[in-house]
């Protein structure tokens, strides 16, 4: 096929379609078209439905043209290799709410499933200022990648997604690790506990001795009293009472020896010690809860970050053994790679930063060709390539066996043309007023209504759209 490129035509009609109201090119003799002219004049419709006819697919409002009373429909009919490079004819009859695909092969089979007529070319619809503008996000980063993987042999991108499953899967683990560390740092550092405060810890049992020695000897003193108060209330009886007098001196011996030795301290110093006591033990005890709770959180700390450091690990091995695959691949670029999910291709990396170069356009047009599987190929913006690469482009177009299409805006032009590589090449450009390159027809004229006898699709065709310090001081 590739061979027989130059010499194929590619008959084209539009029909009340946006701008393009009557139209009609038979394009032959180039690998890449140029779809010319100023803006608003139609290159971007030529360019959507030829894509659309490759995917039985158009979202675009408000096809119909307007200004011409009576018109609700329209059609556009493209007769272009199919992947195995037959010929087939894809015509859509829309309305603006509507379209309706059919596809006549070589052999003259009507196809008007929307699943089928896209099977004929297996398409993928990107151009490169798509491309470019997917660097912007994760999703559109994502389909980038899907895009390259396609280049894969089946086992190798089988492989390739199976890594990519393992490596969600612990990316997935290590964001919740990761949140619930943040959370146990968080607490870590709310948590201060001073070096007196730790220090006071090791004096625990000391004020727990202390406390219970003051509260005993309280409680004496107390009893002291009582006790003082019965021998007191003896002894006036012992005056009064004599004959009771031996009795008497043994109950007061024998309440002298329950006395306890409170020598050096008075009610209040007792008192007042022991509620200080109290305050030191409630304080021990708060203490000893935060540096509980902060010896949890610590030791959760590490946990969390011994985890998330070997699902890092998991993680890492995976990307490697994806970037092995990738890199082992026969692709037709030497370097490509997903660095943080952003896609790089010799050198040049695809980011929201990222400003569309030209050699990155030629790049992605090589990928783009060993993607598709047809002929037929949309490529974008050329406005930004110079005859040097314009002549690449040409000859990936030719190496690959595709027809490219491309718009370049030409302010000074009256409207849209369509024009071969060959032809500019050779300094033939097209004359102010002229229409088209290999033109069937006089644009100026209008088309003529289908063949009647040409086979038209059934009503009931398919639509399309429905488609994260320990010290000696006291304590108390």
């Amino acid at each position: 096929m590739s061979k027989n490129l130059k010499a194929l035509e590619i008959p084209i009609v539009f029909h009340n379609y946006k701008l393009l109201k009557d139209k009609e090119w038979i394009l032959k003799g180039s690998h890449v078209y140029f779809v010319q002219g100023p803006n608003e004049v139609g290159k971007t419709s030529f360019l959507l439905a030829l894509q659309g006819a490759m995917t039985a697919t158009d979202a675009t409002e408000k096809k119909v043209s307007i200004n011409e009373e009576g018109k609700d429909s329209g059609f556009y009919e493209f007769t272009i290799p199919a992947a195995d490079g037959t010929i087939v004819t894809v015509r859509n009859e829309f309305t603006d709410q509507k379209n309706k695909f059919i596809a006549i092969t070589a052999d003259g089979e009507k196809v008007s499933k929307v699943s089928d007529i896209r099977a004929l070319f297996n398409y993928t619809p990107i151009n490169v200022n798509e491309f470019f503008q997917m660097s912007r996000s994760a999703d559109g980063r994502r389909r980038q990648r899907d895009i390259i993987l396609k280049l894969l042999p089946d086992d190798a991108r089988e492989k390739f997604e199976d890594l990519d499953l393992q490596e969600q899967h612990y990316f997935t683990q290590r964001t919740e690790i990761g949140r619930n560390l943040e959370t146990a740092k968080g607490y870590s550092e709310s948590v201060v506990i001073s070096d007196t405060d730790l220090d006071l810890l090791t004096k625990e049992q000391q004020a727990i001795d202390l406390l219970e020695k003051y509260q005993k000897l309280l409680t004496a003193e107390e009893l002291n009293k009582s006790v003082q108060d019965v021998i007191n209330n003896l002894k006036e009886e012992k005056d009064r009472i004599t004959e009771r007098l031996q009795i008497i001196d043994q109950e007061i011996e024998s309440k002298s020896k329950e006395l306890v030795d409170t020598t050096g301290y008075t009610t209040v110093q007792l008192t007042e010690s022991v509620s200080k006591g109290k305050q030191v033990i409630h304080k021990i005890n708060e203490v000893k809860a935060k540096k509980s709770l902060l010896d949890d959180s610590t030791e959760k700390e590490q946990k969390l970050n011994d985890e998330h450091e070997n699902l890092t690990l998991e993680i890492t091995k995976r990307r490697e053994a994806k970037s092995k695959i990738v890199a082992e691949a026969d692709l037709p670029v030497d370097s490509i790679s997903f660095e943080n999910d952003y896609l790089t291709i010799n050198d040049f990396k695809f980011d929201e930063n990222q400003v569309c170069e030209s050699d990155a356009v030629l790049l992605l047009a090589n990928i783009l060709a060993k993607i598709n599987p047809g002929p037929i190929q949309v490529i974008g913006d050329a406005s930004i390539l110079d005859a040097k690469k314009l002549e690449e482009l040409n000859k990936i177009a030719e190496t690959n066996g595709k027809v490219m299409f491309v718009d370049e805006v030409v302010r000074n032009a009256d409207e849209m043309v369509i024009v071969g590589y060959d032809h500019v090449s050779e300094n033939k450009l097209p004359t102010k007023n002229a229409k088209t390159i290999g033109k069937s027809e006089q644009s100026n004229k209008e088309t003529k209504d289908p063949d009647p006898k040409k086979e038209v699709p059934d009503t009931k065709t398919e639509n399309a759209n429905d488609n994260v310090k320990n010290d000696n001081k006291p304590l108390f």
